[in-house]
């Protein structure tokens, strides 16, 4: 056997076996193989050994080249193999170039080193390539494979098929960082999860697909989901948006069903970025109860639950649900099983009630912040300088009836006016009914100190 007979860097078996017949002038490598007793499928691929001793050629040439139940590259897996169809690209045969290994692979559609579109249809007698059927450079029914019009291929598809081949090329910058240089084994299962969950039954619901027989057909069953792949990160963005809106359920995983235990199976680094944009769009657009893996404990979220709401803003849990419930407080509830009830709260209405309660004092931090005694703290308010400065209808989470920025107001006011006395002064944090028994007088004294610089009550 001469060197170029042998097999060629990323060849096809089926093309292999072509370029075999081709070189003994056969016209079709049926006739070539029925001569050694051998038919093309799945009873040759089991019998490496002896057809490569039938045929001539050297042990472990074929065996390297032929698909496996499981192969360490995608395009040799044997489930994803085109066993009805053998596409070809018209360019490549023109140029002599061998039968690609990737074209039997059920999602390649396009031949990147062209970037046109792969041909599986006979355009002179409308039948599919077979792989056990022609010759090297021609169809069974004698048209040339090289003549063929040619046609160029979607980004989309040129990228994928990259992908799958383990091709560097430019287009796979349209896929996600983690896909751009590096093909995982399983690329094919998670193309099929991919496609297959966009693909609605009669009754509305995604079940199983059956692999596409030919290009045309994979192009079809691909195209729902090339923005989710070669749109990044907006289309995935999209599509796990639309799942969240369209689902129901008070968890993560209730919310998208199938779906989400579907990715979070696949849990190769190389499916990090679709995991990491799942975690994104479900921590700003999940109302949900619950994340599940998809979301870690410390993930900041959009939607908290009630109870970290009564956390933040220092009350009990019950006051917060009431507050949704009653329509005070921006959130949403959620029921599930037998009477649960989940509630969730809008972080920002949180964070802006946060703002409301700091800003807002209860009877007994006037005295730290003026630092005054208790029984000066009720004097003031006999006088009504420490009378409430927050409206009465307030927010029925905001517990604090002075204002924070009315106090400081009042003490600047007081500050700028302050003038040095010499001789021996009392205090104003010393005036008490401790040393005086004339009550009337000592409520004037406190009054005349501050009324005339305090904020007029609200």
């Amino acid at each position: 056997m001469t060197p170029a007979l042998l097999p060629l860097p990323h060849e096809s078996l089926p093309g292999f076996l072509r370029r075999l017949a081709n070189a003994q002038s056969y016209l079709d490598v049926s006739d070539f193989l029925s001569g050694f007793g051998l038919t093309y499928g799945r009873p040759m691929i089991e019998t490496l050994a002896g057809v490569e001793l039938s045929l001539g050629v050297p042990a472990g040439s074929i065996s390297a080249m032929a698909p496996r139940a499981v192969a360490e590259r995608p395009v040799l897996e044997w489930r994803f193999q085109r066993n009805a169809c053998a596409p070809v690209c018209p360019i490549c045969i023109a140029e002599k170039r061998p039968h690609h290994e990737a074209w039997g692979h059920v999602f390649v559609t396009a031949c990147p080193t062209h970037e046109i579109a792969l041909v599986g249809t006979c355009p002179l007698c409308h039948e599919p390539f077979q792989p056990d059927k022609g010759s090297y450079d021609s169809c069974a029914c004698g048209c040339p494979l090289d003549r063929i019009p040619s046609e160029p291929a979607a980004p989309w598809e040129i990228a994928i098929s990259a992908l799958i081949a383990g091709e560097i090329h430019p287009s796979r910058a349209l896929l996600p960082p983690a896909l751009a240089f590096r093909t995982p084994r399983d690329i094919g299962s998670f193309l099929l999860f991919l496609a297959g969950s966009e693909v609605r039954s009669r009754t509305g619901k995604p079940g199983k697909s059956n692999l596409p027989r030919t290009p045309e057909a994979a192009r079809a069953f691909l195209a729902p989901i090339s923005g989710m792949l070669c749109d990044w990160p907006t289309g995935f963005s999209r599509a796990v948006r639309e799942r969240l809106e369209a689902g129901q359920g008070a968890t993560l995983p209730e919310r998208l069903g199938k779906w989400y235990h579907g990715l979070m199976r696949f849990r190769s680094e190389a499916y990090a970025d679709f995991r990491a944009v799942l975690s994104e769009v479900a921590a700003q657009a999940f109302d949900g109860s619950y994340g599940g893996a998809a979301l870690p404990a410390d993930t900041e979220r959009v939607w908290i639950s009630a109870a970290e709401a009564a956390r933040l803003l220092g009350v009990r849990a019950e006051r917060v649900v009431d507050a949704v419930s009653n329509g005070h407080l921006d959130g949403r509830l959620h029921r599930s099983g037998f009477g649960h009830r989940h509630t969730v709260v809008s972080r920002e209405a949180v964070e802006t009630l946060q703002a409301a309660r700091e800003a807002a004092l209860d009877k007994t931090a006037p005295r730290t912040f003026l630092g005054i005694s208790k029984a000066q703290c009720r004097l003031l308010e006999e006088t009504g300088v420490l009378a409430p400065t927050v409206p009465s209808e307030k927010h029925p989470l905001v517990d604090g009836i002075h204002a924070r920025d009315a106090l400081e107001e009042m003490v600047g006011r007081i500050a700028k006016r302050a003038e040095v006395i010499e001789g021996d002064t009392v205090a104003f944090n010393e005036i008490s009914l401790r040393f005086t028994t004339g009550k009337a007088a000592l409520l004037a004294t406190m009054e005349n100190s501050v009324t005339s610089c305090s904020p007029a009550p609200s």
